[in-house]
């Protein structure tokens, strides 16, 4: 089996999830999101 590294990666955040974990989710890491309108989840 041949073994591939992804060309493109992209952090998804879901504020609601992290919210309800106790996670703060910081501008810095909204940032690091490539493609903020769809990868950010409300």
């Amino acid at each position: 089996m041949k073994v591939t590294v992804p060309e493109k990666l992209d952090l998804i955040l879901n504020l609601k999830a992290a919210q309800e974990q106790g996670i703060e989710v910081t501008d810095e890491m909204k940032a690091g999101v490539q493609d903020q309108q769809n990868n950010i989840i409300e």
